[in-house]
């Protein structure tokens, strides 16, 4: 019987096997258990409840981008935020963050005693142990804020156990259709679920479907919109955003240094909903807003002179930006790229758009993940896309295509990106074998 004093490690490989299935939306379960952990006045509040103040973040992208620029904002004014994103690039503990912090695998292993006894005979998921987890750590430790991101869709999500007084859609987009249904409209209604009567609602899609306007409009939501409301500034030189201030009119913000390191839509989302909850912004908020990073949202190291890129871009719209991103980054360059996807993607419209940039394809196996796509359903795909035979290599391993690129001189860019457990992967080989790489 696991306990306080077994490992993280041994917690979550017993979590791995507790529930029958992977995902099973629906908010009975985590609800009862929630209550049974004292939650419940996180359940049922109203517009304008106090402190603390529950932000839920939901969308098919952007949602761990937009969480933490908002966290990094609300921690300049000296605040105390907790941060639950998912999945986790390297650590479990990567999920759960107090004022910006990870958690010490101790205190999250006090939590899931919590809640394993709270439960009784209720079978959780891997994921609503780890919200759980996440409600009862933030509630213990009294943070002000917490900065909830939804993990699967929104209105069956076990995020959506708690009413936010905040609520921001990043994007709707094509993923997960076999959960979330097959059109924009079908995905929308679903993210909309976070939505609640009365409570300001930013939204980062630029063309909201009309499911989501109608859910806004019945609940009587604050909305806020992107290209109306907020948006992106091409001036001055670094780039910036606009807002709507809360009490009318509007403001602007510039980007430093170099501008932002994060897809503009959520920082500017995260910019709106921190002027919402009542904060001014002013020019250290454009530079705070231009030092967010995110490992694995076009994260970087370079080896002797060339890049090697990582991105856990792993739907069509996600591969979009990340060729947007790439030719803008770095506009002279093309690359050597690794990839794996999981064979319920659309996988000939995550690839499609990254085929001007890519010299030479690598598709990668995902080991004991039965969802993975295989290196031959990947290369079946290229080929339908016109990519030459020549043009790809089917590796078993990822160790078997960085190997030689770390042991020879790099004579190339590379760019790895799809799953998160290939990047995960890909840093950590990284990390353990090459002193030369240097953060960009």
């Amino acid at each position: 019987m696991l306990h306080r004093n077994s490992s993280l490690k041994e917690w979550l490989s017993w979590l791995e096997q507790l529930h029958p299935t992977e995902i099973e939306l629906g908010l009975d379960r985590v609800s009862a258990v929630a209550k049974n952990l004292g939650l419940a006045d996180l359940m049922q509040r109203s517009a304008g409840a106090q402190a603390p103040k529950i932000i839920t973040v939901a969308g098919t992208n952007g949602k761990g981008s937009c969480v933490a620029a908002l966290e990094a904002l609300l921690v300049s004014k000296g605040e105390s935020v907790g941060a639950f994103t998912s999945p986790h690039l390297l650590r479990y503990n990567e999920r759960i963050k107090v004022n910006a912090c990870e958690l010490a695998d101790d205190d999250i292993c006090w939590a899931f005693e919590q809640i394993n006894q709270a439960r009784a005979d209720i079978s959780l998921s891997y994921f609503e142990f780890g919200t759980l987890a996440a409600l009862l750590i933030f509630k213990q430790q009294a943070v002000d804020y917490y900065l909830l991101e939804v993990g699967l869709g929104g209105r069956l999500d076990a995020v959506n156990c708690v009413d936010p007084d905040v609520a921001i859609i990043t994007s709707i987009d094509l993923d997960h259709q076999s959960w979330l249904g097959d059109t924009r409209e079908a995905i929308a209604y679903e993210k909309a679920g976070i939505l609640r009567q009365g409570i300001p609602f930013v939204c980062a899609d630029k063309q909201a479907p009309l499911t989501l306007l109608d859910t806004a409009k019945k609940l009587q939501t604050k909305p806020y919109f992107f290209d109306q409301d907020f948006g992106e500034l091409t001036a001055p030189s670094y780039g910036g955003i606009y807002y709507r201030c809360v009490e009318g009119g509007s403001a602007e913000i510039s980007f430093v240094d170099g501008g932002a390191q994060l897809p503009v839509a959520s920082l500017a989302a995260a910019a709106q909903a921190f002027s919402i909850l009542g904060f001014e912004l002013d020019a250290c908020t454009g530079a705070t807003l231009s030092e967010v990073k995110l490992d694995g949202r076009l994260s970087a190291v370079f080896l002797a002179d060339n890049v090697v890129a990582f991105d856990v871009a792993h739907n069509p719209a996600a591969a979009r930006l990340l060729a947007e991103r790439l030719r803008a980054k770095w506009p002279d360059r093309q690359f050597n790229a690794l990839v794996a996807l999981m064979a319920d993607k659309d996988l000939a419209a995550t690839l499609e758009p990254l085929m001007p940039l890519i010299t030479h394809w690598n598709c990668l196996a995902l080991e004991d993940n039965p969802r993975a796509a295989s290196p031959e359903d990947l290369a079946k795909v290229l080929k339908s896309l016109g990519v030459e035979d020549d043009l790809i290599t089917m590796a078993p391993k990822l160790e078997t295509v960085l190997a030689p690129l770390i042991e020879d001189a790099v004579s190339e860019n590379i760019i790895i990106f799809g799953s998160f457990f290939t990047v995960a992967a890909a840093k950590a080989f990284l990390g353990a074998h090459c002193n030369k790489a240097g953060d960009v």
